[in-house]
């Protein structure tokens, strides 16, 4: 059995647990974490910067320890269970990680450590008494190959698949607990609108779970060959939906089109975790900027170069982001689209299709997975009112 880290594919140690492993570390304390880092001699090029949250320090020490140049997971243990002897002996504190009840045992070459995570506050029951349980983060997918992507990325931290549960309409995919916040995936039909579309199935998706994030995952089209290689991740600062427009006369008579859409920006919270994040990755390049959107399926070079005269600035294009936008604006929930370059929208779009999309939605998937490792995506439920 073997675990992905960027384009390394490394064994697992079978002695321990790491799933349990991971999510222990992430419910330490940064004190704690720090003294693993140090007593575990972890090359400080690795450590994260100054300011770095508890949970870049817990995937850092993690991924460092899993990886080929890393001392390994049953080390790792090791120093978990000396910090816990010392918590717990006579003039020590009581626990490992702060002021947090309840407990999760760890075994390994034969030692079992236990430690106490911190305890998730109680979850009110979502709006519509759902079978499904409430949500912290909801992502959107369009195609088979991002949900495969998220699958690919949720299971590596979780070590467990996703949970499958049917809700009117709508499949959902519960994918686990990722540094507290609760995250669950739900499928969209190509484009905004139509039964199907990204309007209804977000609309119907924070209905039915309440999330507080709802964060769409997936490819798009770059407009820069040049300076955006196939991967980079665009991260929507604003989106424009392109299908709105003036079409008119100018003075000399030509056509002239003005685009009449609403540049809606991003929830400013996410954004910030998403930059933050930004920090520490160190997958494909990340830009933020301003994303098109709209119905239309792009694979036309001069349709493309039509788009961009609409906004010069645009990182590039997709079809969903206008309906995730509408849908969760309208019932206040923060939103944010994710999507990674898979093509140029200039003709060519067949060439290396499949490897392409396979390389951008997995940079996607796995800088999304990156930043709700890191913490801070749990927020109050302080709604819902249905927007009708």
């Amino acid at each position: 059995m073997c675990f992905s880290i960027g384009k390394l594919l490394l064994p697992i140690e079978a002695a321990v647990d790491r799933t349990q492993l991971l999510n222990t570390l992430l419910n330490l304390v940064e004190e704690d974490l720090k003294y693993l880092a140090h007593a575990l001699e972890m090359p400080a090029s690795l450590k994260p910067g100054v300011g770095a949250s508890r949970g870049q320090w817990a995937m850092s020490l993690f991924e460092w320890a899993e990886s080929a140049t890393g001392c390994g997971f049953n080390k790792v243990l090791e120093e978990v269970q000396k910090l816990i002897a010392r918590r717990t002996a006579p003039g020590g504190s009581a626990s490992v990680g702060g002021n947090v009840t309840g407990s999760t045992t760890i075994t390994g070459n034969n030692n079992n450590v236990t430690t106490n995570p911190q305890q998730t506050a109680p979850r009110r029951p979502n709006a519509q008494g759902s079978a499904a349980s409430d949500a912290d983060v909801l992502l959107v997918t369009v195609t088979a190959v991002e949900t495969k992507a998220v699958f690919d990325a949720a299971r590596a931290l979780t070590g467990r698949e996703a949970r499958r549960v049917f809700e009117g309409n709508l499949t959902f995919y519960e994918l686990g607990n990722i540094c507290g916040a609760n995250t669950w995936l739900v499928r969209s039909e190509m484009g905004p609108g139509g039964p199907g579309g990204a309007l209804l199935t977000v609309s119907d998706g924070i209905r039915a779970l309440s999330p507080d994030a709802v964060i769409m995952v997936g490819i798009a089209f770059g407009v820069d060959q040049h300076k955006q290689p196939i991967g980079q991740v665009l991260v929507s600062r604003q989106i424009l939906d392109y299908e709105l427009q003036r079409v008119g006369t100018a003075a000399d008579g030509t056509e002239q089109i003005v685009a009449r859409g609403d540049r809606p920006q991003a929830s400013p919270r996410l954004l910030n975790r998403f930059r933050d994040g930004e920090i520490s990755w160190q997958g494909a390049p990340v830009d933020f900027g301003l994303v098109l959107s709209g119905a239309k399926l792009v694979d036309n070079k001069d349709y493309r170069e039509r788009l961009q005269a609409l906004e010069p600035e645009a990182l590039g294009g997709e079809m969903e982001g206008a309906g995730l936008y509408a849908a969760a604006t309208a019932w206040k929930a923060d939103w944010l689209l994710v999507k990674a370059v898979c093509d140029y929208a200039d003709g060519y779009k067949r060439e290396n299709k499949t490897q392409r999309q396979r390389l951008a939605a997995d940079s996607a998937a796995r800088f999304v997975m990156h930043v709700i490792a890191q913490g801070g995506l749990v927020g109050s439920k302080v709604k819902q009112l249905d927007p009708q």
